[in-house]
């Protein structure tokens, strides 16, 4: 092989491993920008809602309580088989019947995210703060609601979080 092919060799292979790295580099940065959108599954243990009862009558409108499950098969149907976390949701069921939430996923190997709005509905609901990999993460939410009660998913985009 004389010089130049070698010289020419070279420099296609550093320019395609520049490419290369380059393609890599854009992919794993479109990866990390999905990092902060995922579904949960929830399932609701109804035996735990308590209500103030207030208003009404004591018609069951008032201050809330309702806790329950995160699966980590977003996808599936019925009992957790595998539980990642614990859900909390709280706020006030007023006569019209519009639930206004204050809601916790509290993902054990990561953090909680907090967020509030609109009980019922698609959202969206903003994505107040977190801990952990999510205390410095915004967003919003759609699902959830009480749609599917006990058991519903609900979609997070995020920003800020750590993993």
């Amino acid at each position: 092989m004389t010089r130049k092919i070698v010289l020419g060799l070279g420099v296609a292979l550093l320019t395609f491993g520049f490419l290369g790295s380059d393609a890599e580099a854009k992919s794993k940065k479109s990866k990390k920008s999905k990092k902060g959108e995922f579904t949960l599954r929830i399932m609701v243990d109804d035996t735990t809602f308590d209500t103030t009862g207030s208003g009404l009558g004591g018609a069951g409108f008032g201050a809330f309580h309702v806790q329950g499950d995160i699966c980590k098969d977003p996808t599936g149907v019925g009992a957790c088989m595998v539980i990642i976390g614990e859900y909390h949701c709280w706020g006030w069921i007023p006569p019209n019947g519009v639930g206004l939430v204050l809601q916790e996923y509290n993902l054990f190997d990561r953090g909680k995210i907090q967020l509030q709005g609109i009980e019922d509905g698609p959202g969206p609901r903003a994505v107040v703060g977190g801990t952990g990999d999510f205390r410095e993460v915004r967003g919003q939410t759609t699902g959830g609601g009480l749609a599917n009660f006990p058991e519903f998913t609900i979609d997070f985009k995020l920003k800020g979080v750590k993993k």
